[in-house]
């Protein structure tokens, strides 16, 4: 499990007691790699799925192994282990550990 700062989410850093919150993070990391585009991150142009563009593209074109497959590549990529994505009727399960 990763330890992070945490946020809120607007994406704003959680403050409390007037500090910032750490936490344990893998959900926000997932989710991180999950919304970024490649070259959006600039310190690991590789990284990010850029998933709202494949959920927003028409059903006949979307390939849900390629989807799967490259969710896998860009979290091992971002040091994500045992990663498990599961389709459920319309949503996606995306299970790792880091």
């Amino acid at each position: 499990m990763a330890r992070d700062f945490i946020h809120t989410a607007e994406k704003d850093l959680l403050i409390k007691n007037g500090d910032f919150v750490i936490g344990f993070a893998d959900e926000q990391l997932i989710e991180n790699v999950l919304l970024a585009h490649q070259g959006e991150v600039k310190e690991f142009p590789l990284i990010g799925v850029g998933i709202d563009r494949e959920l927003n593209a028409p059903v006949n074109y979307r390939n849900n192994r390629s989807l799967h497959r490259r969710i896998q590549l860009q979290l091992t990529y971002d040091g994500a282990k045992d990663i498990r994505v599961v389709k459920e009727i319309d949503d996606l399960k995306i299970d790792a550990k880091y």
